[in-house]
């Protein structure tokens, strides 16, 4: 029924676009040159006259934007580190990259004085300020991804008066829903976890530690760590 007629063989199933046939060498190579041609290119080149329409869209004004600066017209990421680097930070950040050899006042006004060839903007609206400095020295995707993660804002620390006064509104079915974490101590903390605010943008993401905080996980009965519980609305 899919034609396979050799093995090892290879089929990519894209949603709306059917299934894409590998036809290289069954090379490390070869396959993830594949791989990497299928996938969307995330990198939006922002200019002035495009800055507020994709920043402050609904699709994007709640999401970090994760900014790449080039100077002198170089490139500043290579095509396949590009894709590579989309498709770990699919849902978490928007991507954008200013030439600044083309529009230096929008470079001037984001970056200012710190000439960081790369920043991670928090939500609501890229400014100048609301931003995080990230390494120049890290090129390869994983990394990069890997220090985008660990600069996204921390879960909300939960403590007894706080959890009181969330079961509260809650009982009054005030909004919004919660999804809340527990663990001991820093055990559990994993990057992985990060993803899930930007994931999750309909709930309000909380951390209790039960070796603080006793009470409440001894009230929800939490006996393994680490553990999620939904408080919903």
């Amino acid at each position: 029924q899919q034609g396979i007629t050799g093995y090892p063989s290879l089929n990519l199933y894209t949603v709306g676009e059917g299934t894409k046939k590998f036809q290289g060498r069954k090379t490390e190579e070869d396959i993830t040159t594949f791989i990497v041609s299928l996938l969307p290119d995330r990198m939006v080149d922002l200019w002035a006259g495009n800055l507020d329409k994709w920043t402050r869209s609904e699709q994007n004004k709640f999401r970090a934007w994760l900014v790449v600066f080039c100077d002198k017209g170089e490139e500043c990421m290579q095509h396949t580190d590009k894709r590579l680097l989309g498709a770990a930070l699919d849902g978490l950040t928007s991507m954008g990259m200013v030439d600044c050899s083309l529009d230096g006042d929008i470079c001037d006004q984001l970056r200012g004085q710190n000439q960081d060839s790369r920043m991670l903007f928090f939500p609501q609206g890229i400014e100048k300020g609301n931003a995080v400095q990230l390494s120049s020295s890290i090129h390869e995707h994983r990394e990069i991804a890997d220090e985008v993660l660990y600069n996204l804002p921390e879960f909300i620390t939960i403590d007894t008066k706080s959890y009181e006064e969330l079961r509260r509104r809650l009982d009054k079915d005030v909004g919004p829903s919660w999804m809340v974490y527990f663990v001991l101590g820093k055990d559990g903390d994993s990057l992985e976890y990060r993803k899930l605010a930007p994931l999750l943008p309909r709930l309000r993401i909380g951390k209790v530690d039960c070796r603080e905080d006793t009470s409440i996980c001894s009230e929800l009965r939490i006996g393994k760590f680490p553990s999620f519980s939904i408080f919903k609305v």
